[in-house]
This record gives C-alpha cells, sequence and structure tokens, in this order.
C-alpha cells in the first residue's frame, strides 16, 4: 500500500566509553542510549515515541588476536512500516531485512578477529562469529520466540592505513542448507 509519511524528529543520544581504534584493530568499550520522538506533518499518521539501548566490547589480546561482542534493543511505537524496526543483514549475518520486523527488536553478536599479516601496509585478517537476533510487535514474542542465528566467517584483505582499500568475503550458516556468501569491495 502506497503512503506519504512526514515527520519532524527529535532525538536525544548519549554514548559514554571510548573504542580505540588500532589501524584496523579495536580495543575498549561504548555504551550507548537513545530517545526519540516523531511529530507527524501530515493528519492521516500518528506521532511515535522510540528509545533504544546499545553496547560493544572489544578487547585487543595483542596484535594479532581480538575479540568482539556487542548487544542492542529498541522499541518503537511506530506503526508505519517505513520507521518500525527491521531485524537485518547488520544484526544476524545471512538474513533478508524484514525476515523479522515489529516494534520491538534486539540483536546480539560475538567474534573473534585473527589478523595473520600486520604491518602498516597490507594486512589480512580472519573473524569467526556467531549472531543472534530477533523482532516482533508484540513484546512477550520477541523474547518467548527462537531468534534467528547465524554463525561464520570472513577474511578481509586490507590496507590499514587506507580504510575504503581492501576486499572480503563473508560466509555465513544459519541452519540446515541455509547458506549465505557475500563479497565487499
Amino acid at each position: 500500500k502506497d503512503y506519504t509519511a512526514r515527520f519532524l524528529t527529535f532525538s536525544l543520544n548519549e554514548t559514554a566509553g571510548l573504542i580505540n581504534r588500532i589501524r584496523h584493530q579495536e580495543d575498549g568499550y561504548q555504551v550507548s542510549l537513545g530517545a526519540g520522538y516523531g511529530l507527524s506533518l501530515t493528519g492521516d499518521n500518528n506521532n511515535y515515541v522510540s528509545v533504544g539501548a546499545g553496547a560493544r566490547y572489544a578487547r585487543l589480546f595483542n596484535r594479532y588476536l581480538q575479540f568482539n561482542a556487542s548487544v542492542s534493543a529498541g522499541y518503537t511505537t511506530a506503526d508505519l512500516p517505513s520507521v518500525i524496526n527491521y531485524l537485518g543483514p547488520d544484526n544476524v549475518k545471512g538474513i533478508m531485512t524484514g525476515e523479522r520486523w515489529g516494534n520491538t527488536i534486539w540483536s546480539a553478536s560475538t567474534g573473534i578477529e585473527v589478523t595473520y599479516i600486520n604491518s602498516d601496509w597490507f594486512a589480512i585478517e580472519q573473524s569467526f562469529f556467531v549472531n543472534a537476533g530477533n523482532a516482533d510487535s508484540n513484546l512477550p514474542d520477541v523474547i518467548r520466540k527462537s531468534p534467528l542465528m547465524s554463525a561464520g566467517t570472513s577474511i578481509r584483505v586490507m590496507v590499514p592505513f587506507i580504510p575504503w582499500l581492501g576486499i572480503s568475503f563473508h560466509y555465513a550458516w544459519r541452519g540446515g542448507s541455509d547458506h549465505w556468501y557475500s563479497l565487499d569491495l
């Protein structure tokens, strides 16, 4: 169904902690909270409120080994598809955007990154990860329903001092015969 949505949005976000970047690697923690209000500029849409929270942790053990973990959750009173929460490939590697959606969403990820070659101008890194997430319009169902999960690996060849110069290959497995591949240039 086609519709027109116009909102004036106000948001307040606060972040505590610091993720230090050492070339392509990270070390530290970060916690963030946010709240927003969408004021409808047309009579056809309802105003909405959104809240969210997230946390990231990265531990660099040495030049070759790093641990990562993150978690996020959010809620919105929005009722239009364009402003509701979608569980997408950034939340759980290997899913289609919108495979799960609703007013409430959560996602979590953990992984280890192994850097095989780590010089100023060339690096090869492999990560191993496990992701999980869920979204639904009914809060008890978000908690009760089995989350979408994936496990996988990615290999990245890059020039650490030029962040956009690199190539990555990702593989994720969602169980059974459900596989996902991605190549980023």
